[in-house]
């Protein structure tokens, strides 16, 4: 059985994050990628790939969504000392 390709790549995920949050310092924009990096890679590919399959089936309208392991763990770790 083939594996399926992630529907967002590691850099372009990060690249589209750091975007968003442009309006950060260089510093903690810098630190924030460093941490995107890092739980991405240490998640492995599989995490990446739930990640994308979860947002590409989002809807437009409001409702609960369980967090993503992948996002909780970079959540965690920023608030960490």
């Amino acid at each position: 059985m083939a594996e399926s390709a992630p529907l967002i790549g590691r850099d372009p995920l990060i690249a589209a994050i750091t975007a968003f949050l442009s309006g950060q310092d260089a510093r903690t924009l810098a630190g924030i990628r460093e941490t995107l990096e890092r739980e991405i890679d240490e998640a492995g590919p599989d995490a990446l790939l739930r990640l994308g399959e979860r947002l590409a089936s989002a809807r437009a309208e409001w409702d609960f969504y369980p967090a993503d392991p992948l996002a909780r763990a970079a959540d965690c770790r920023r608030k960490t000392p």
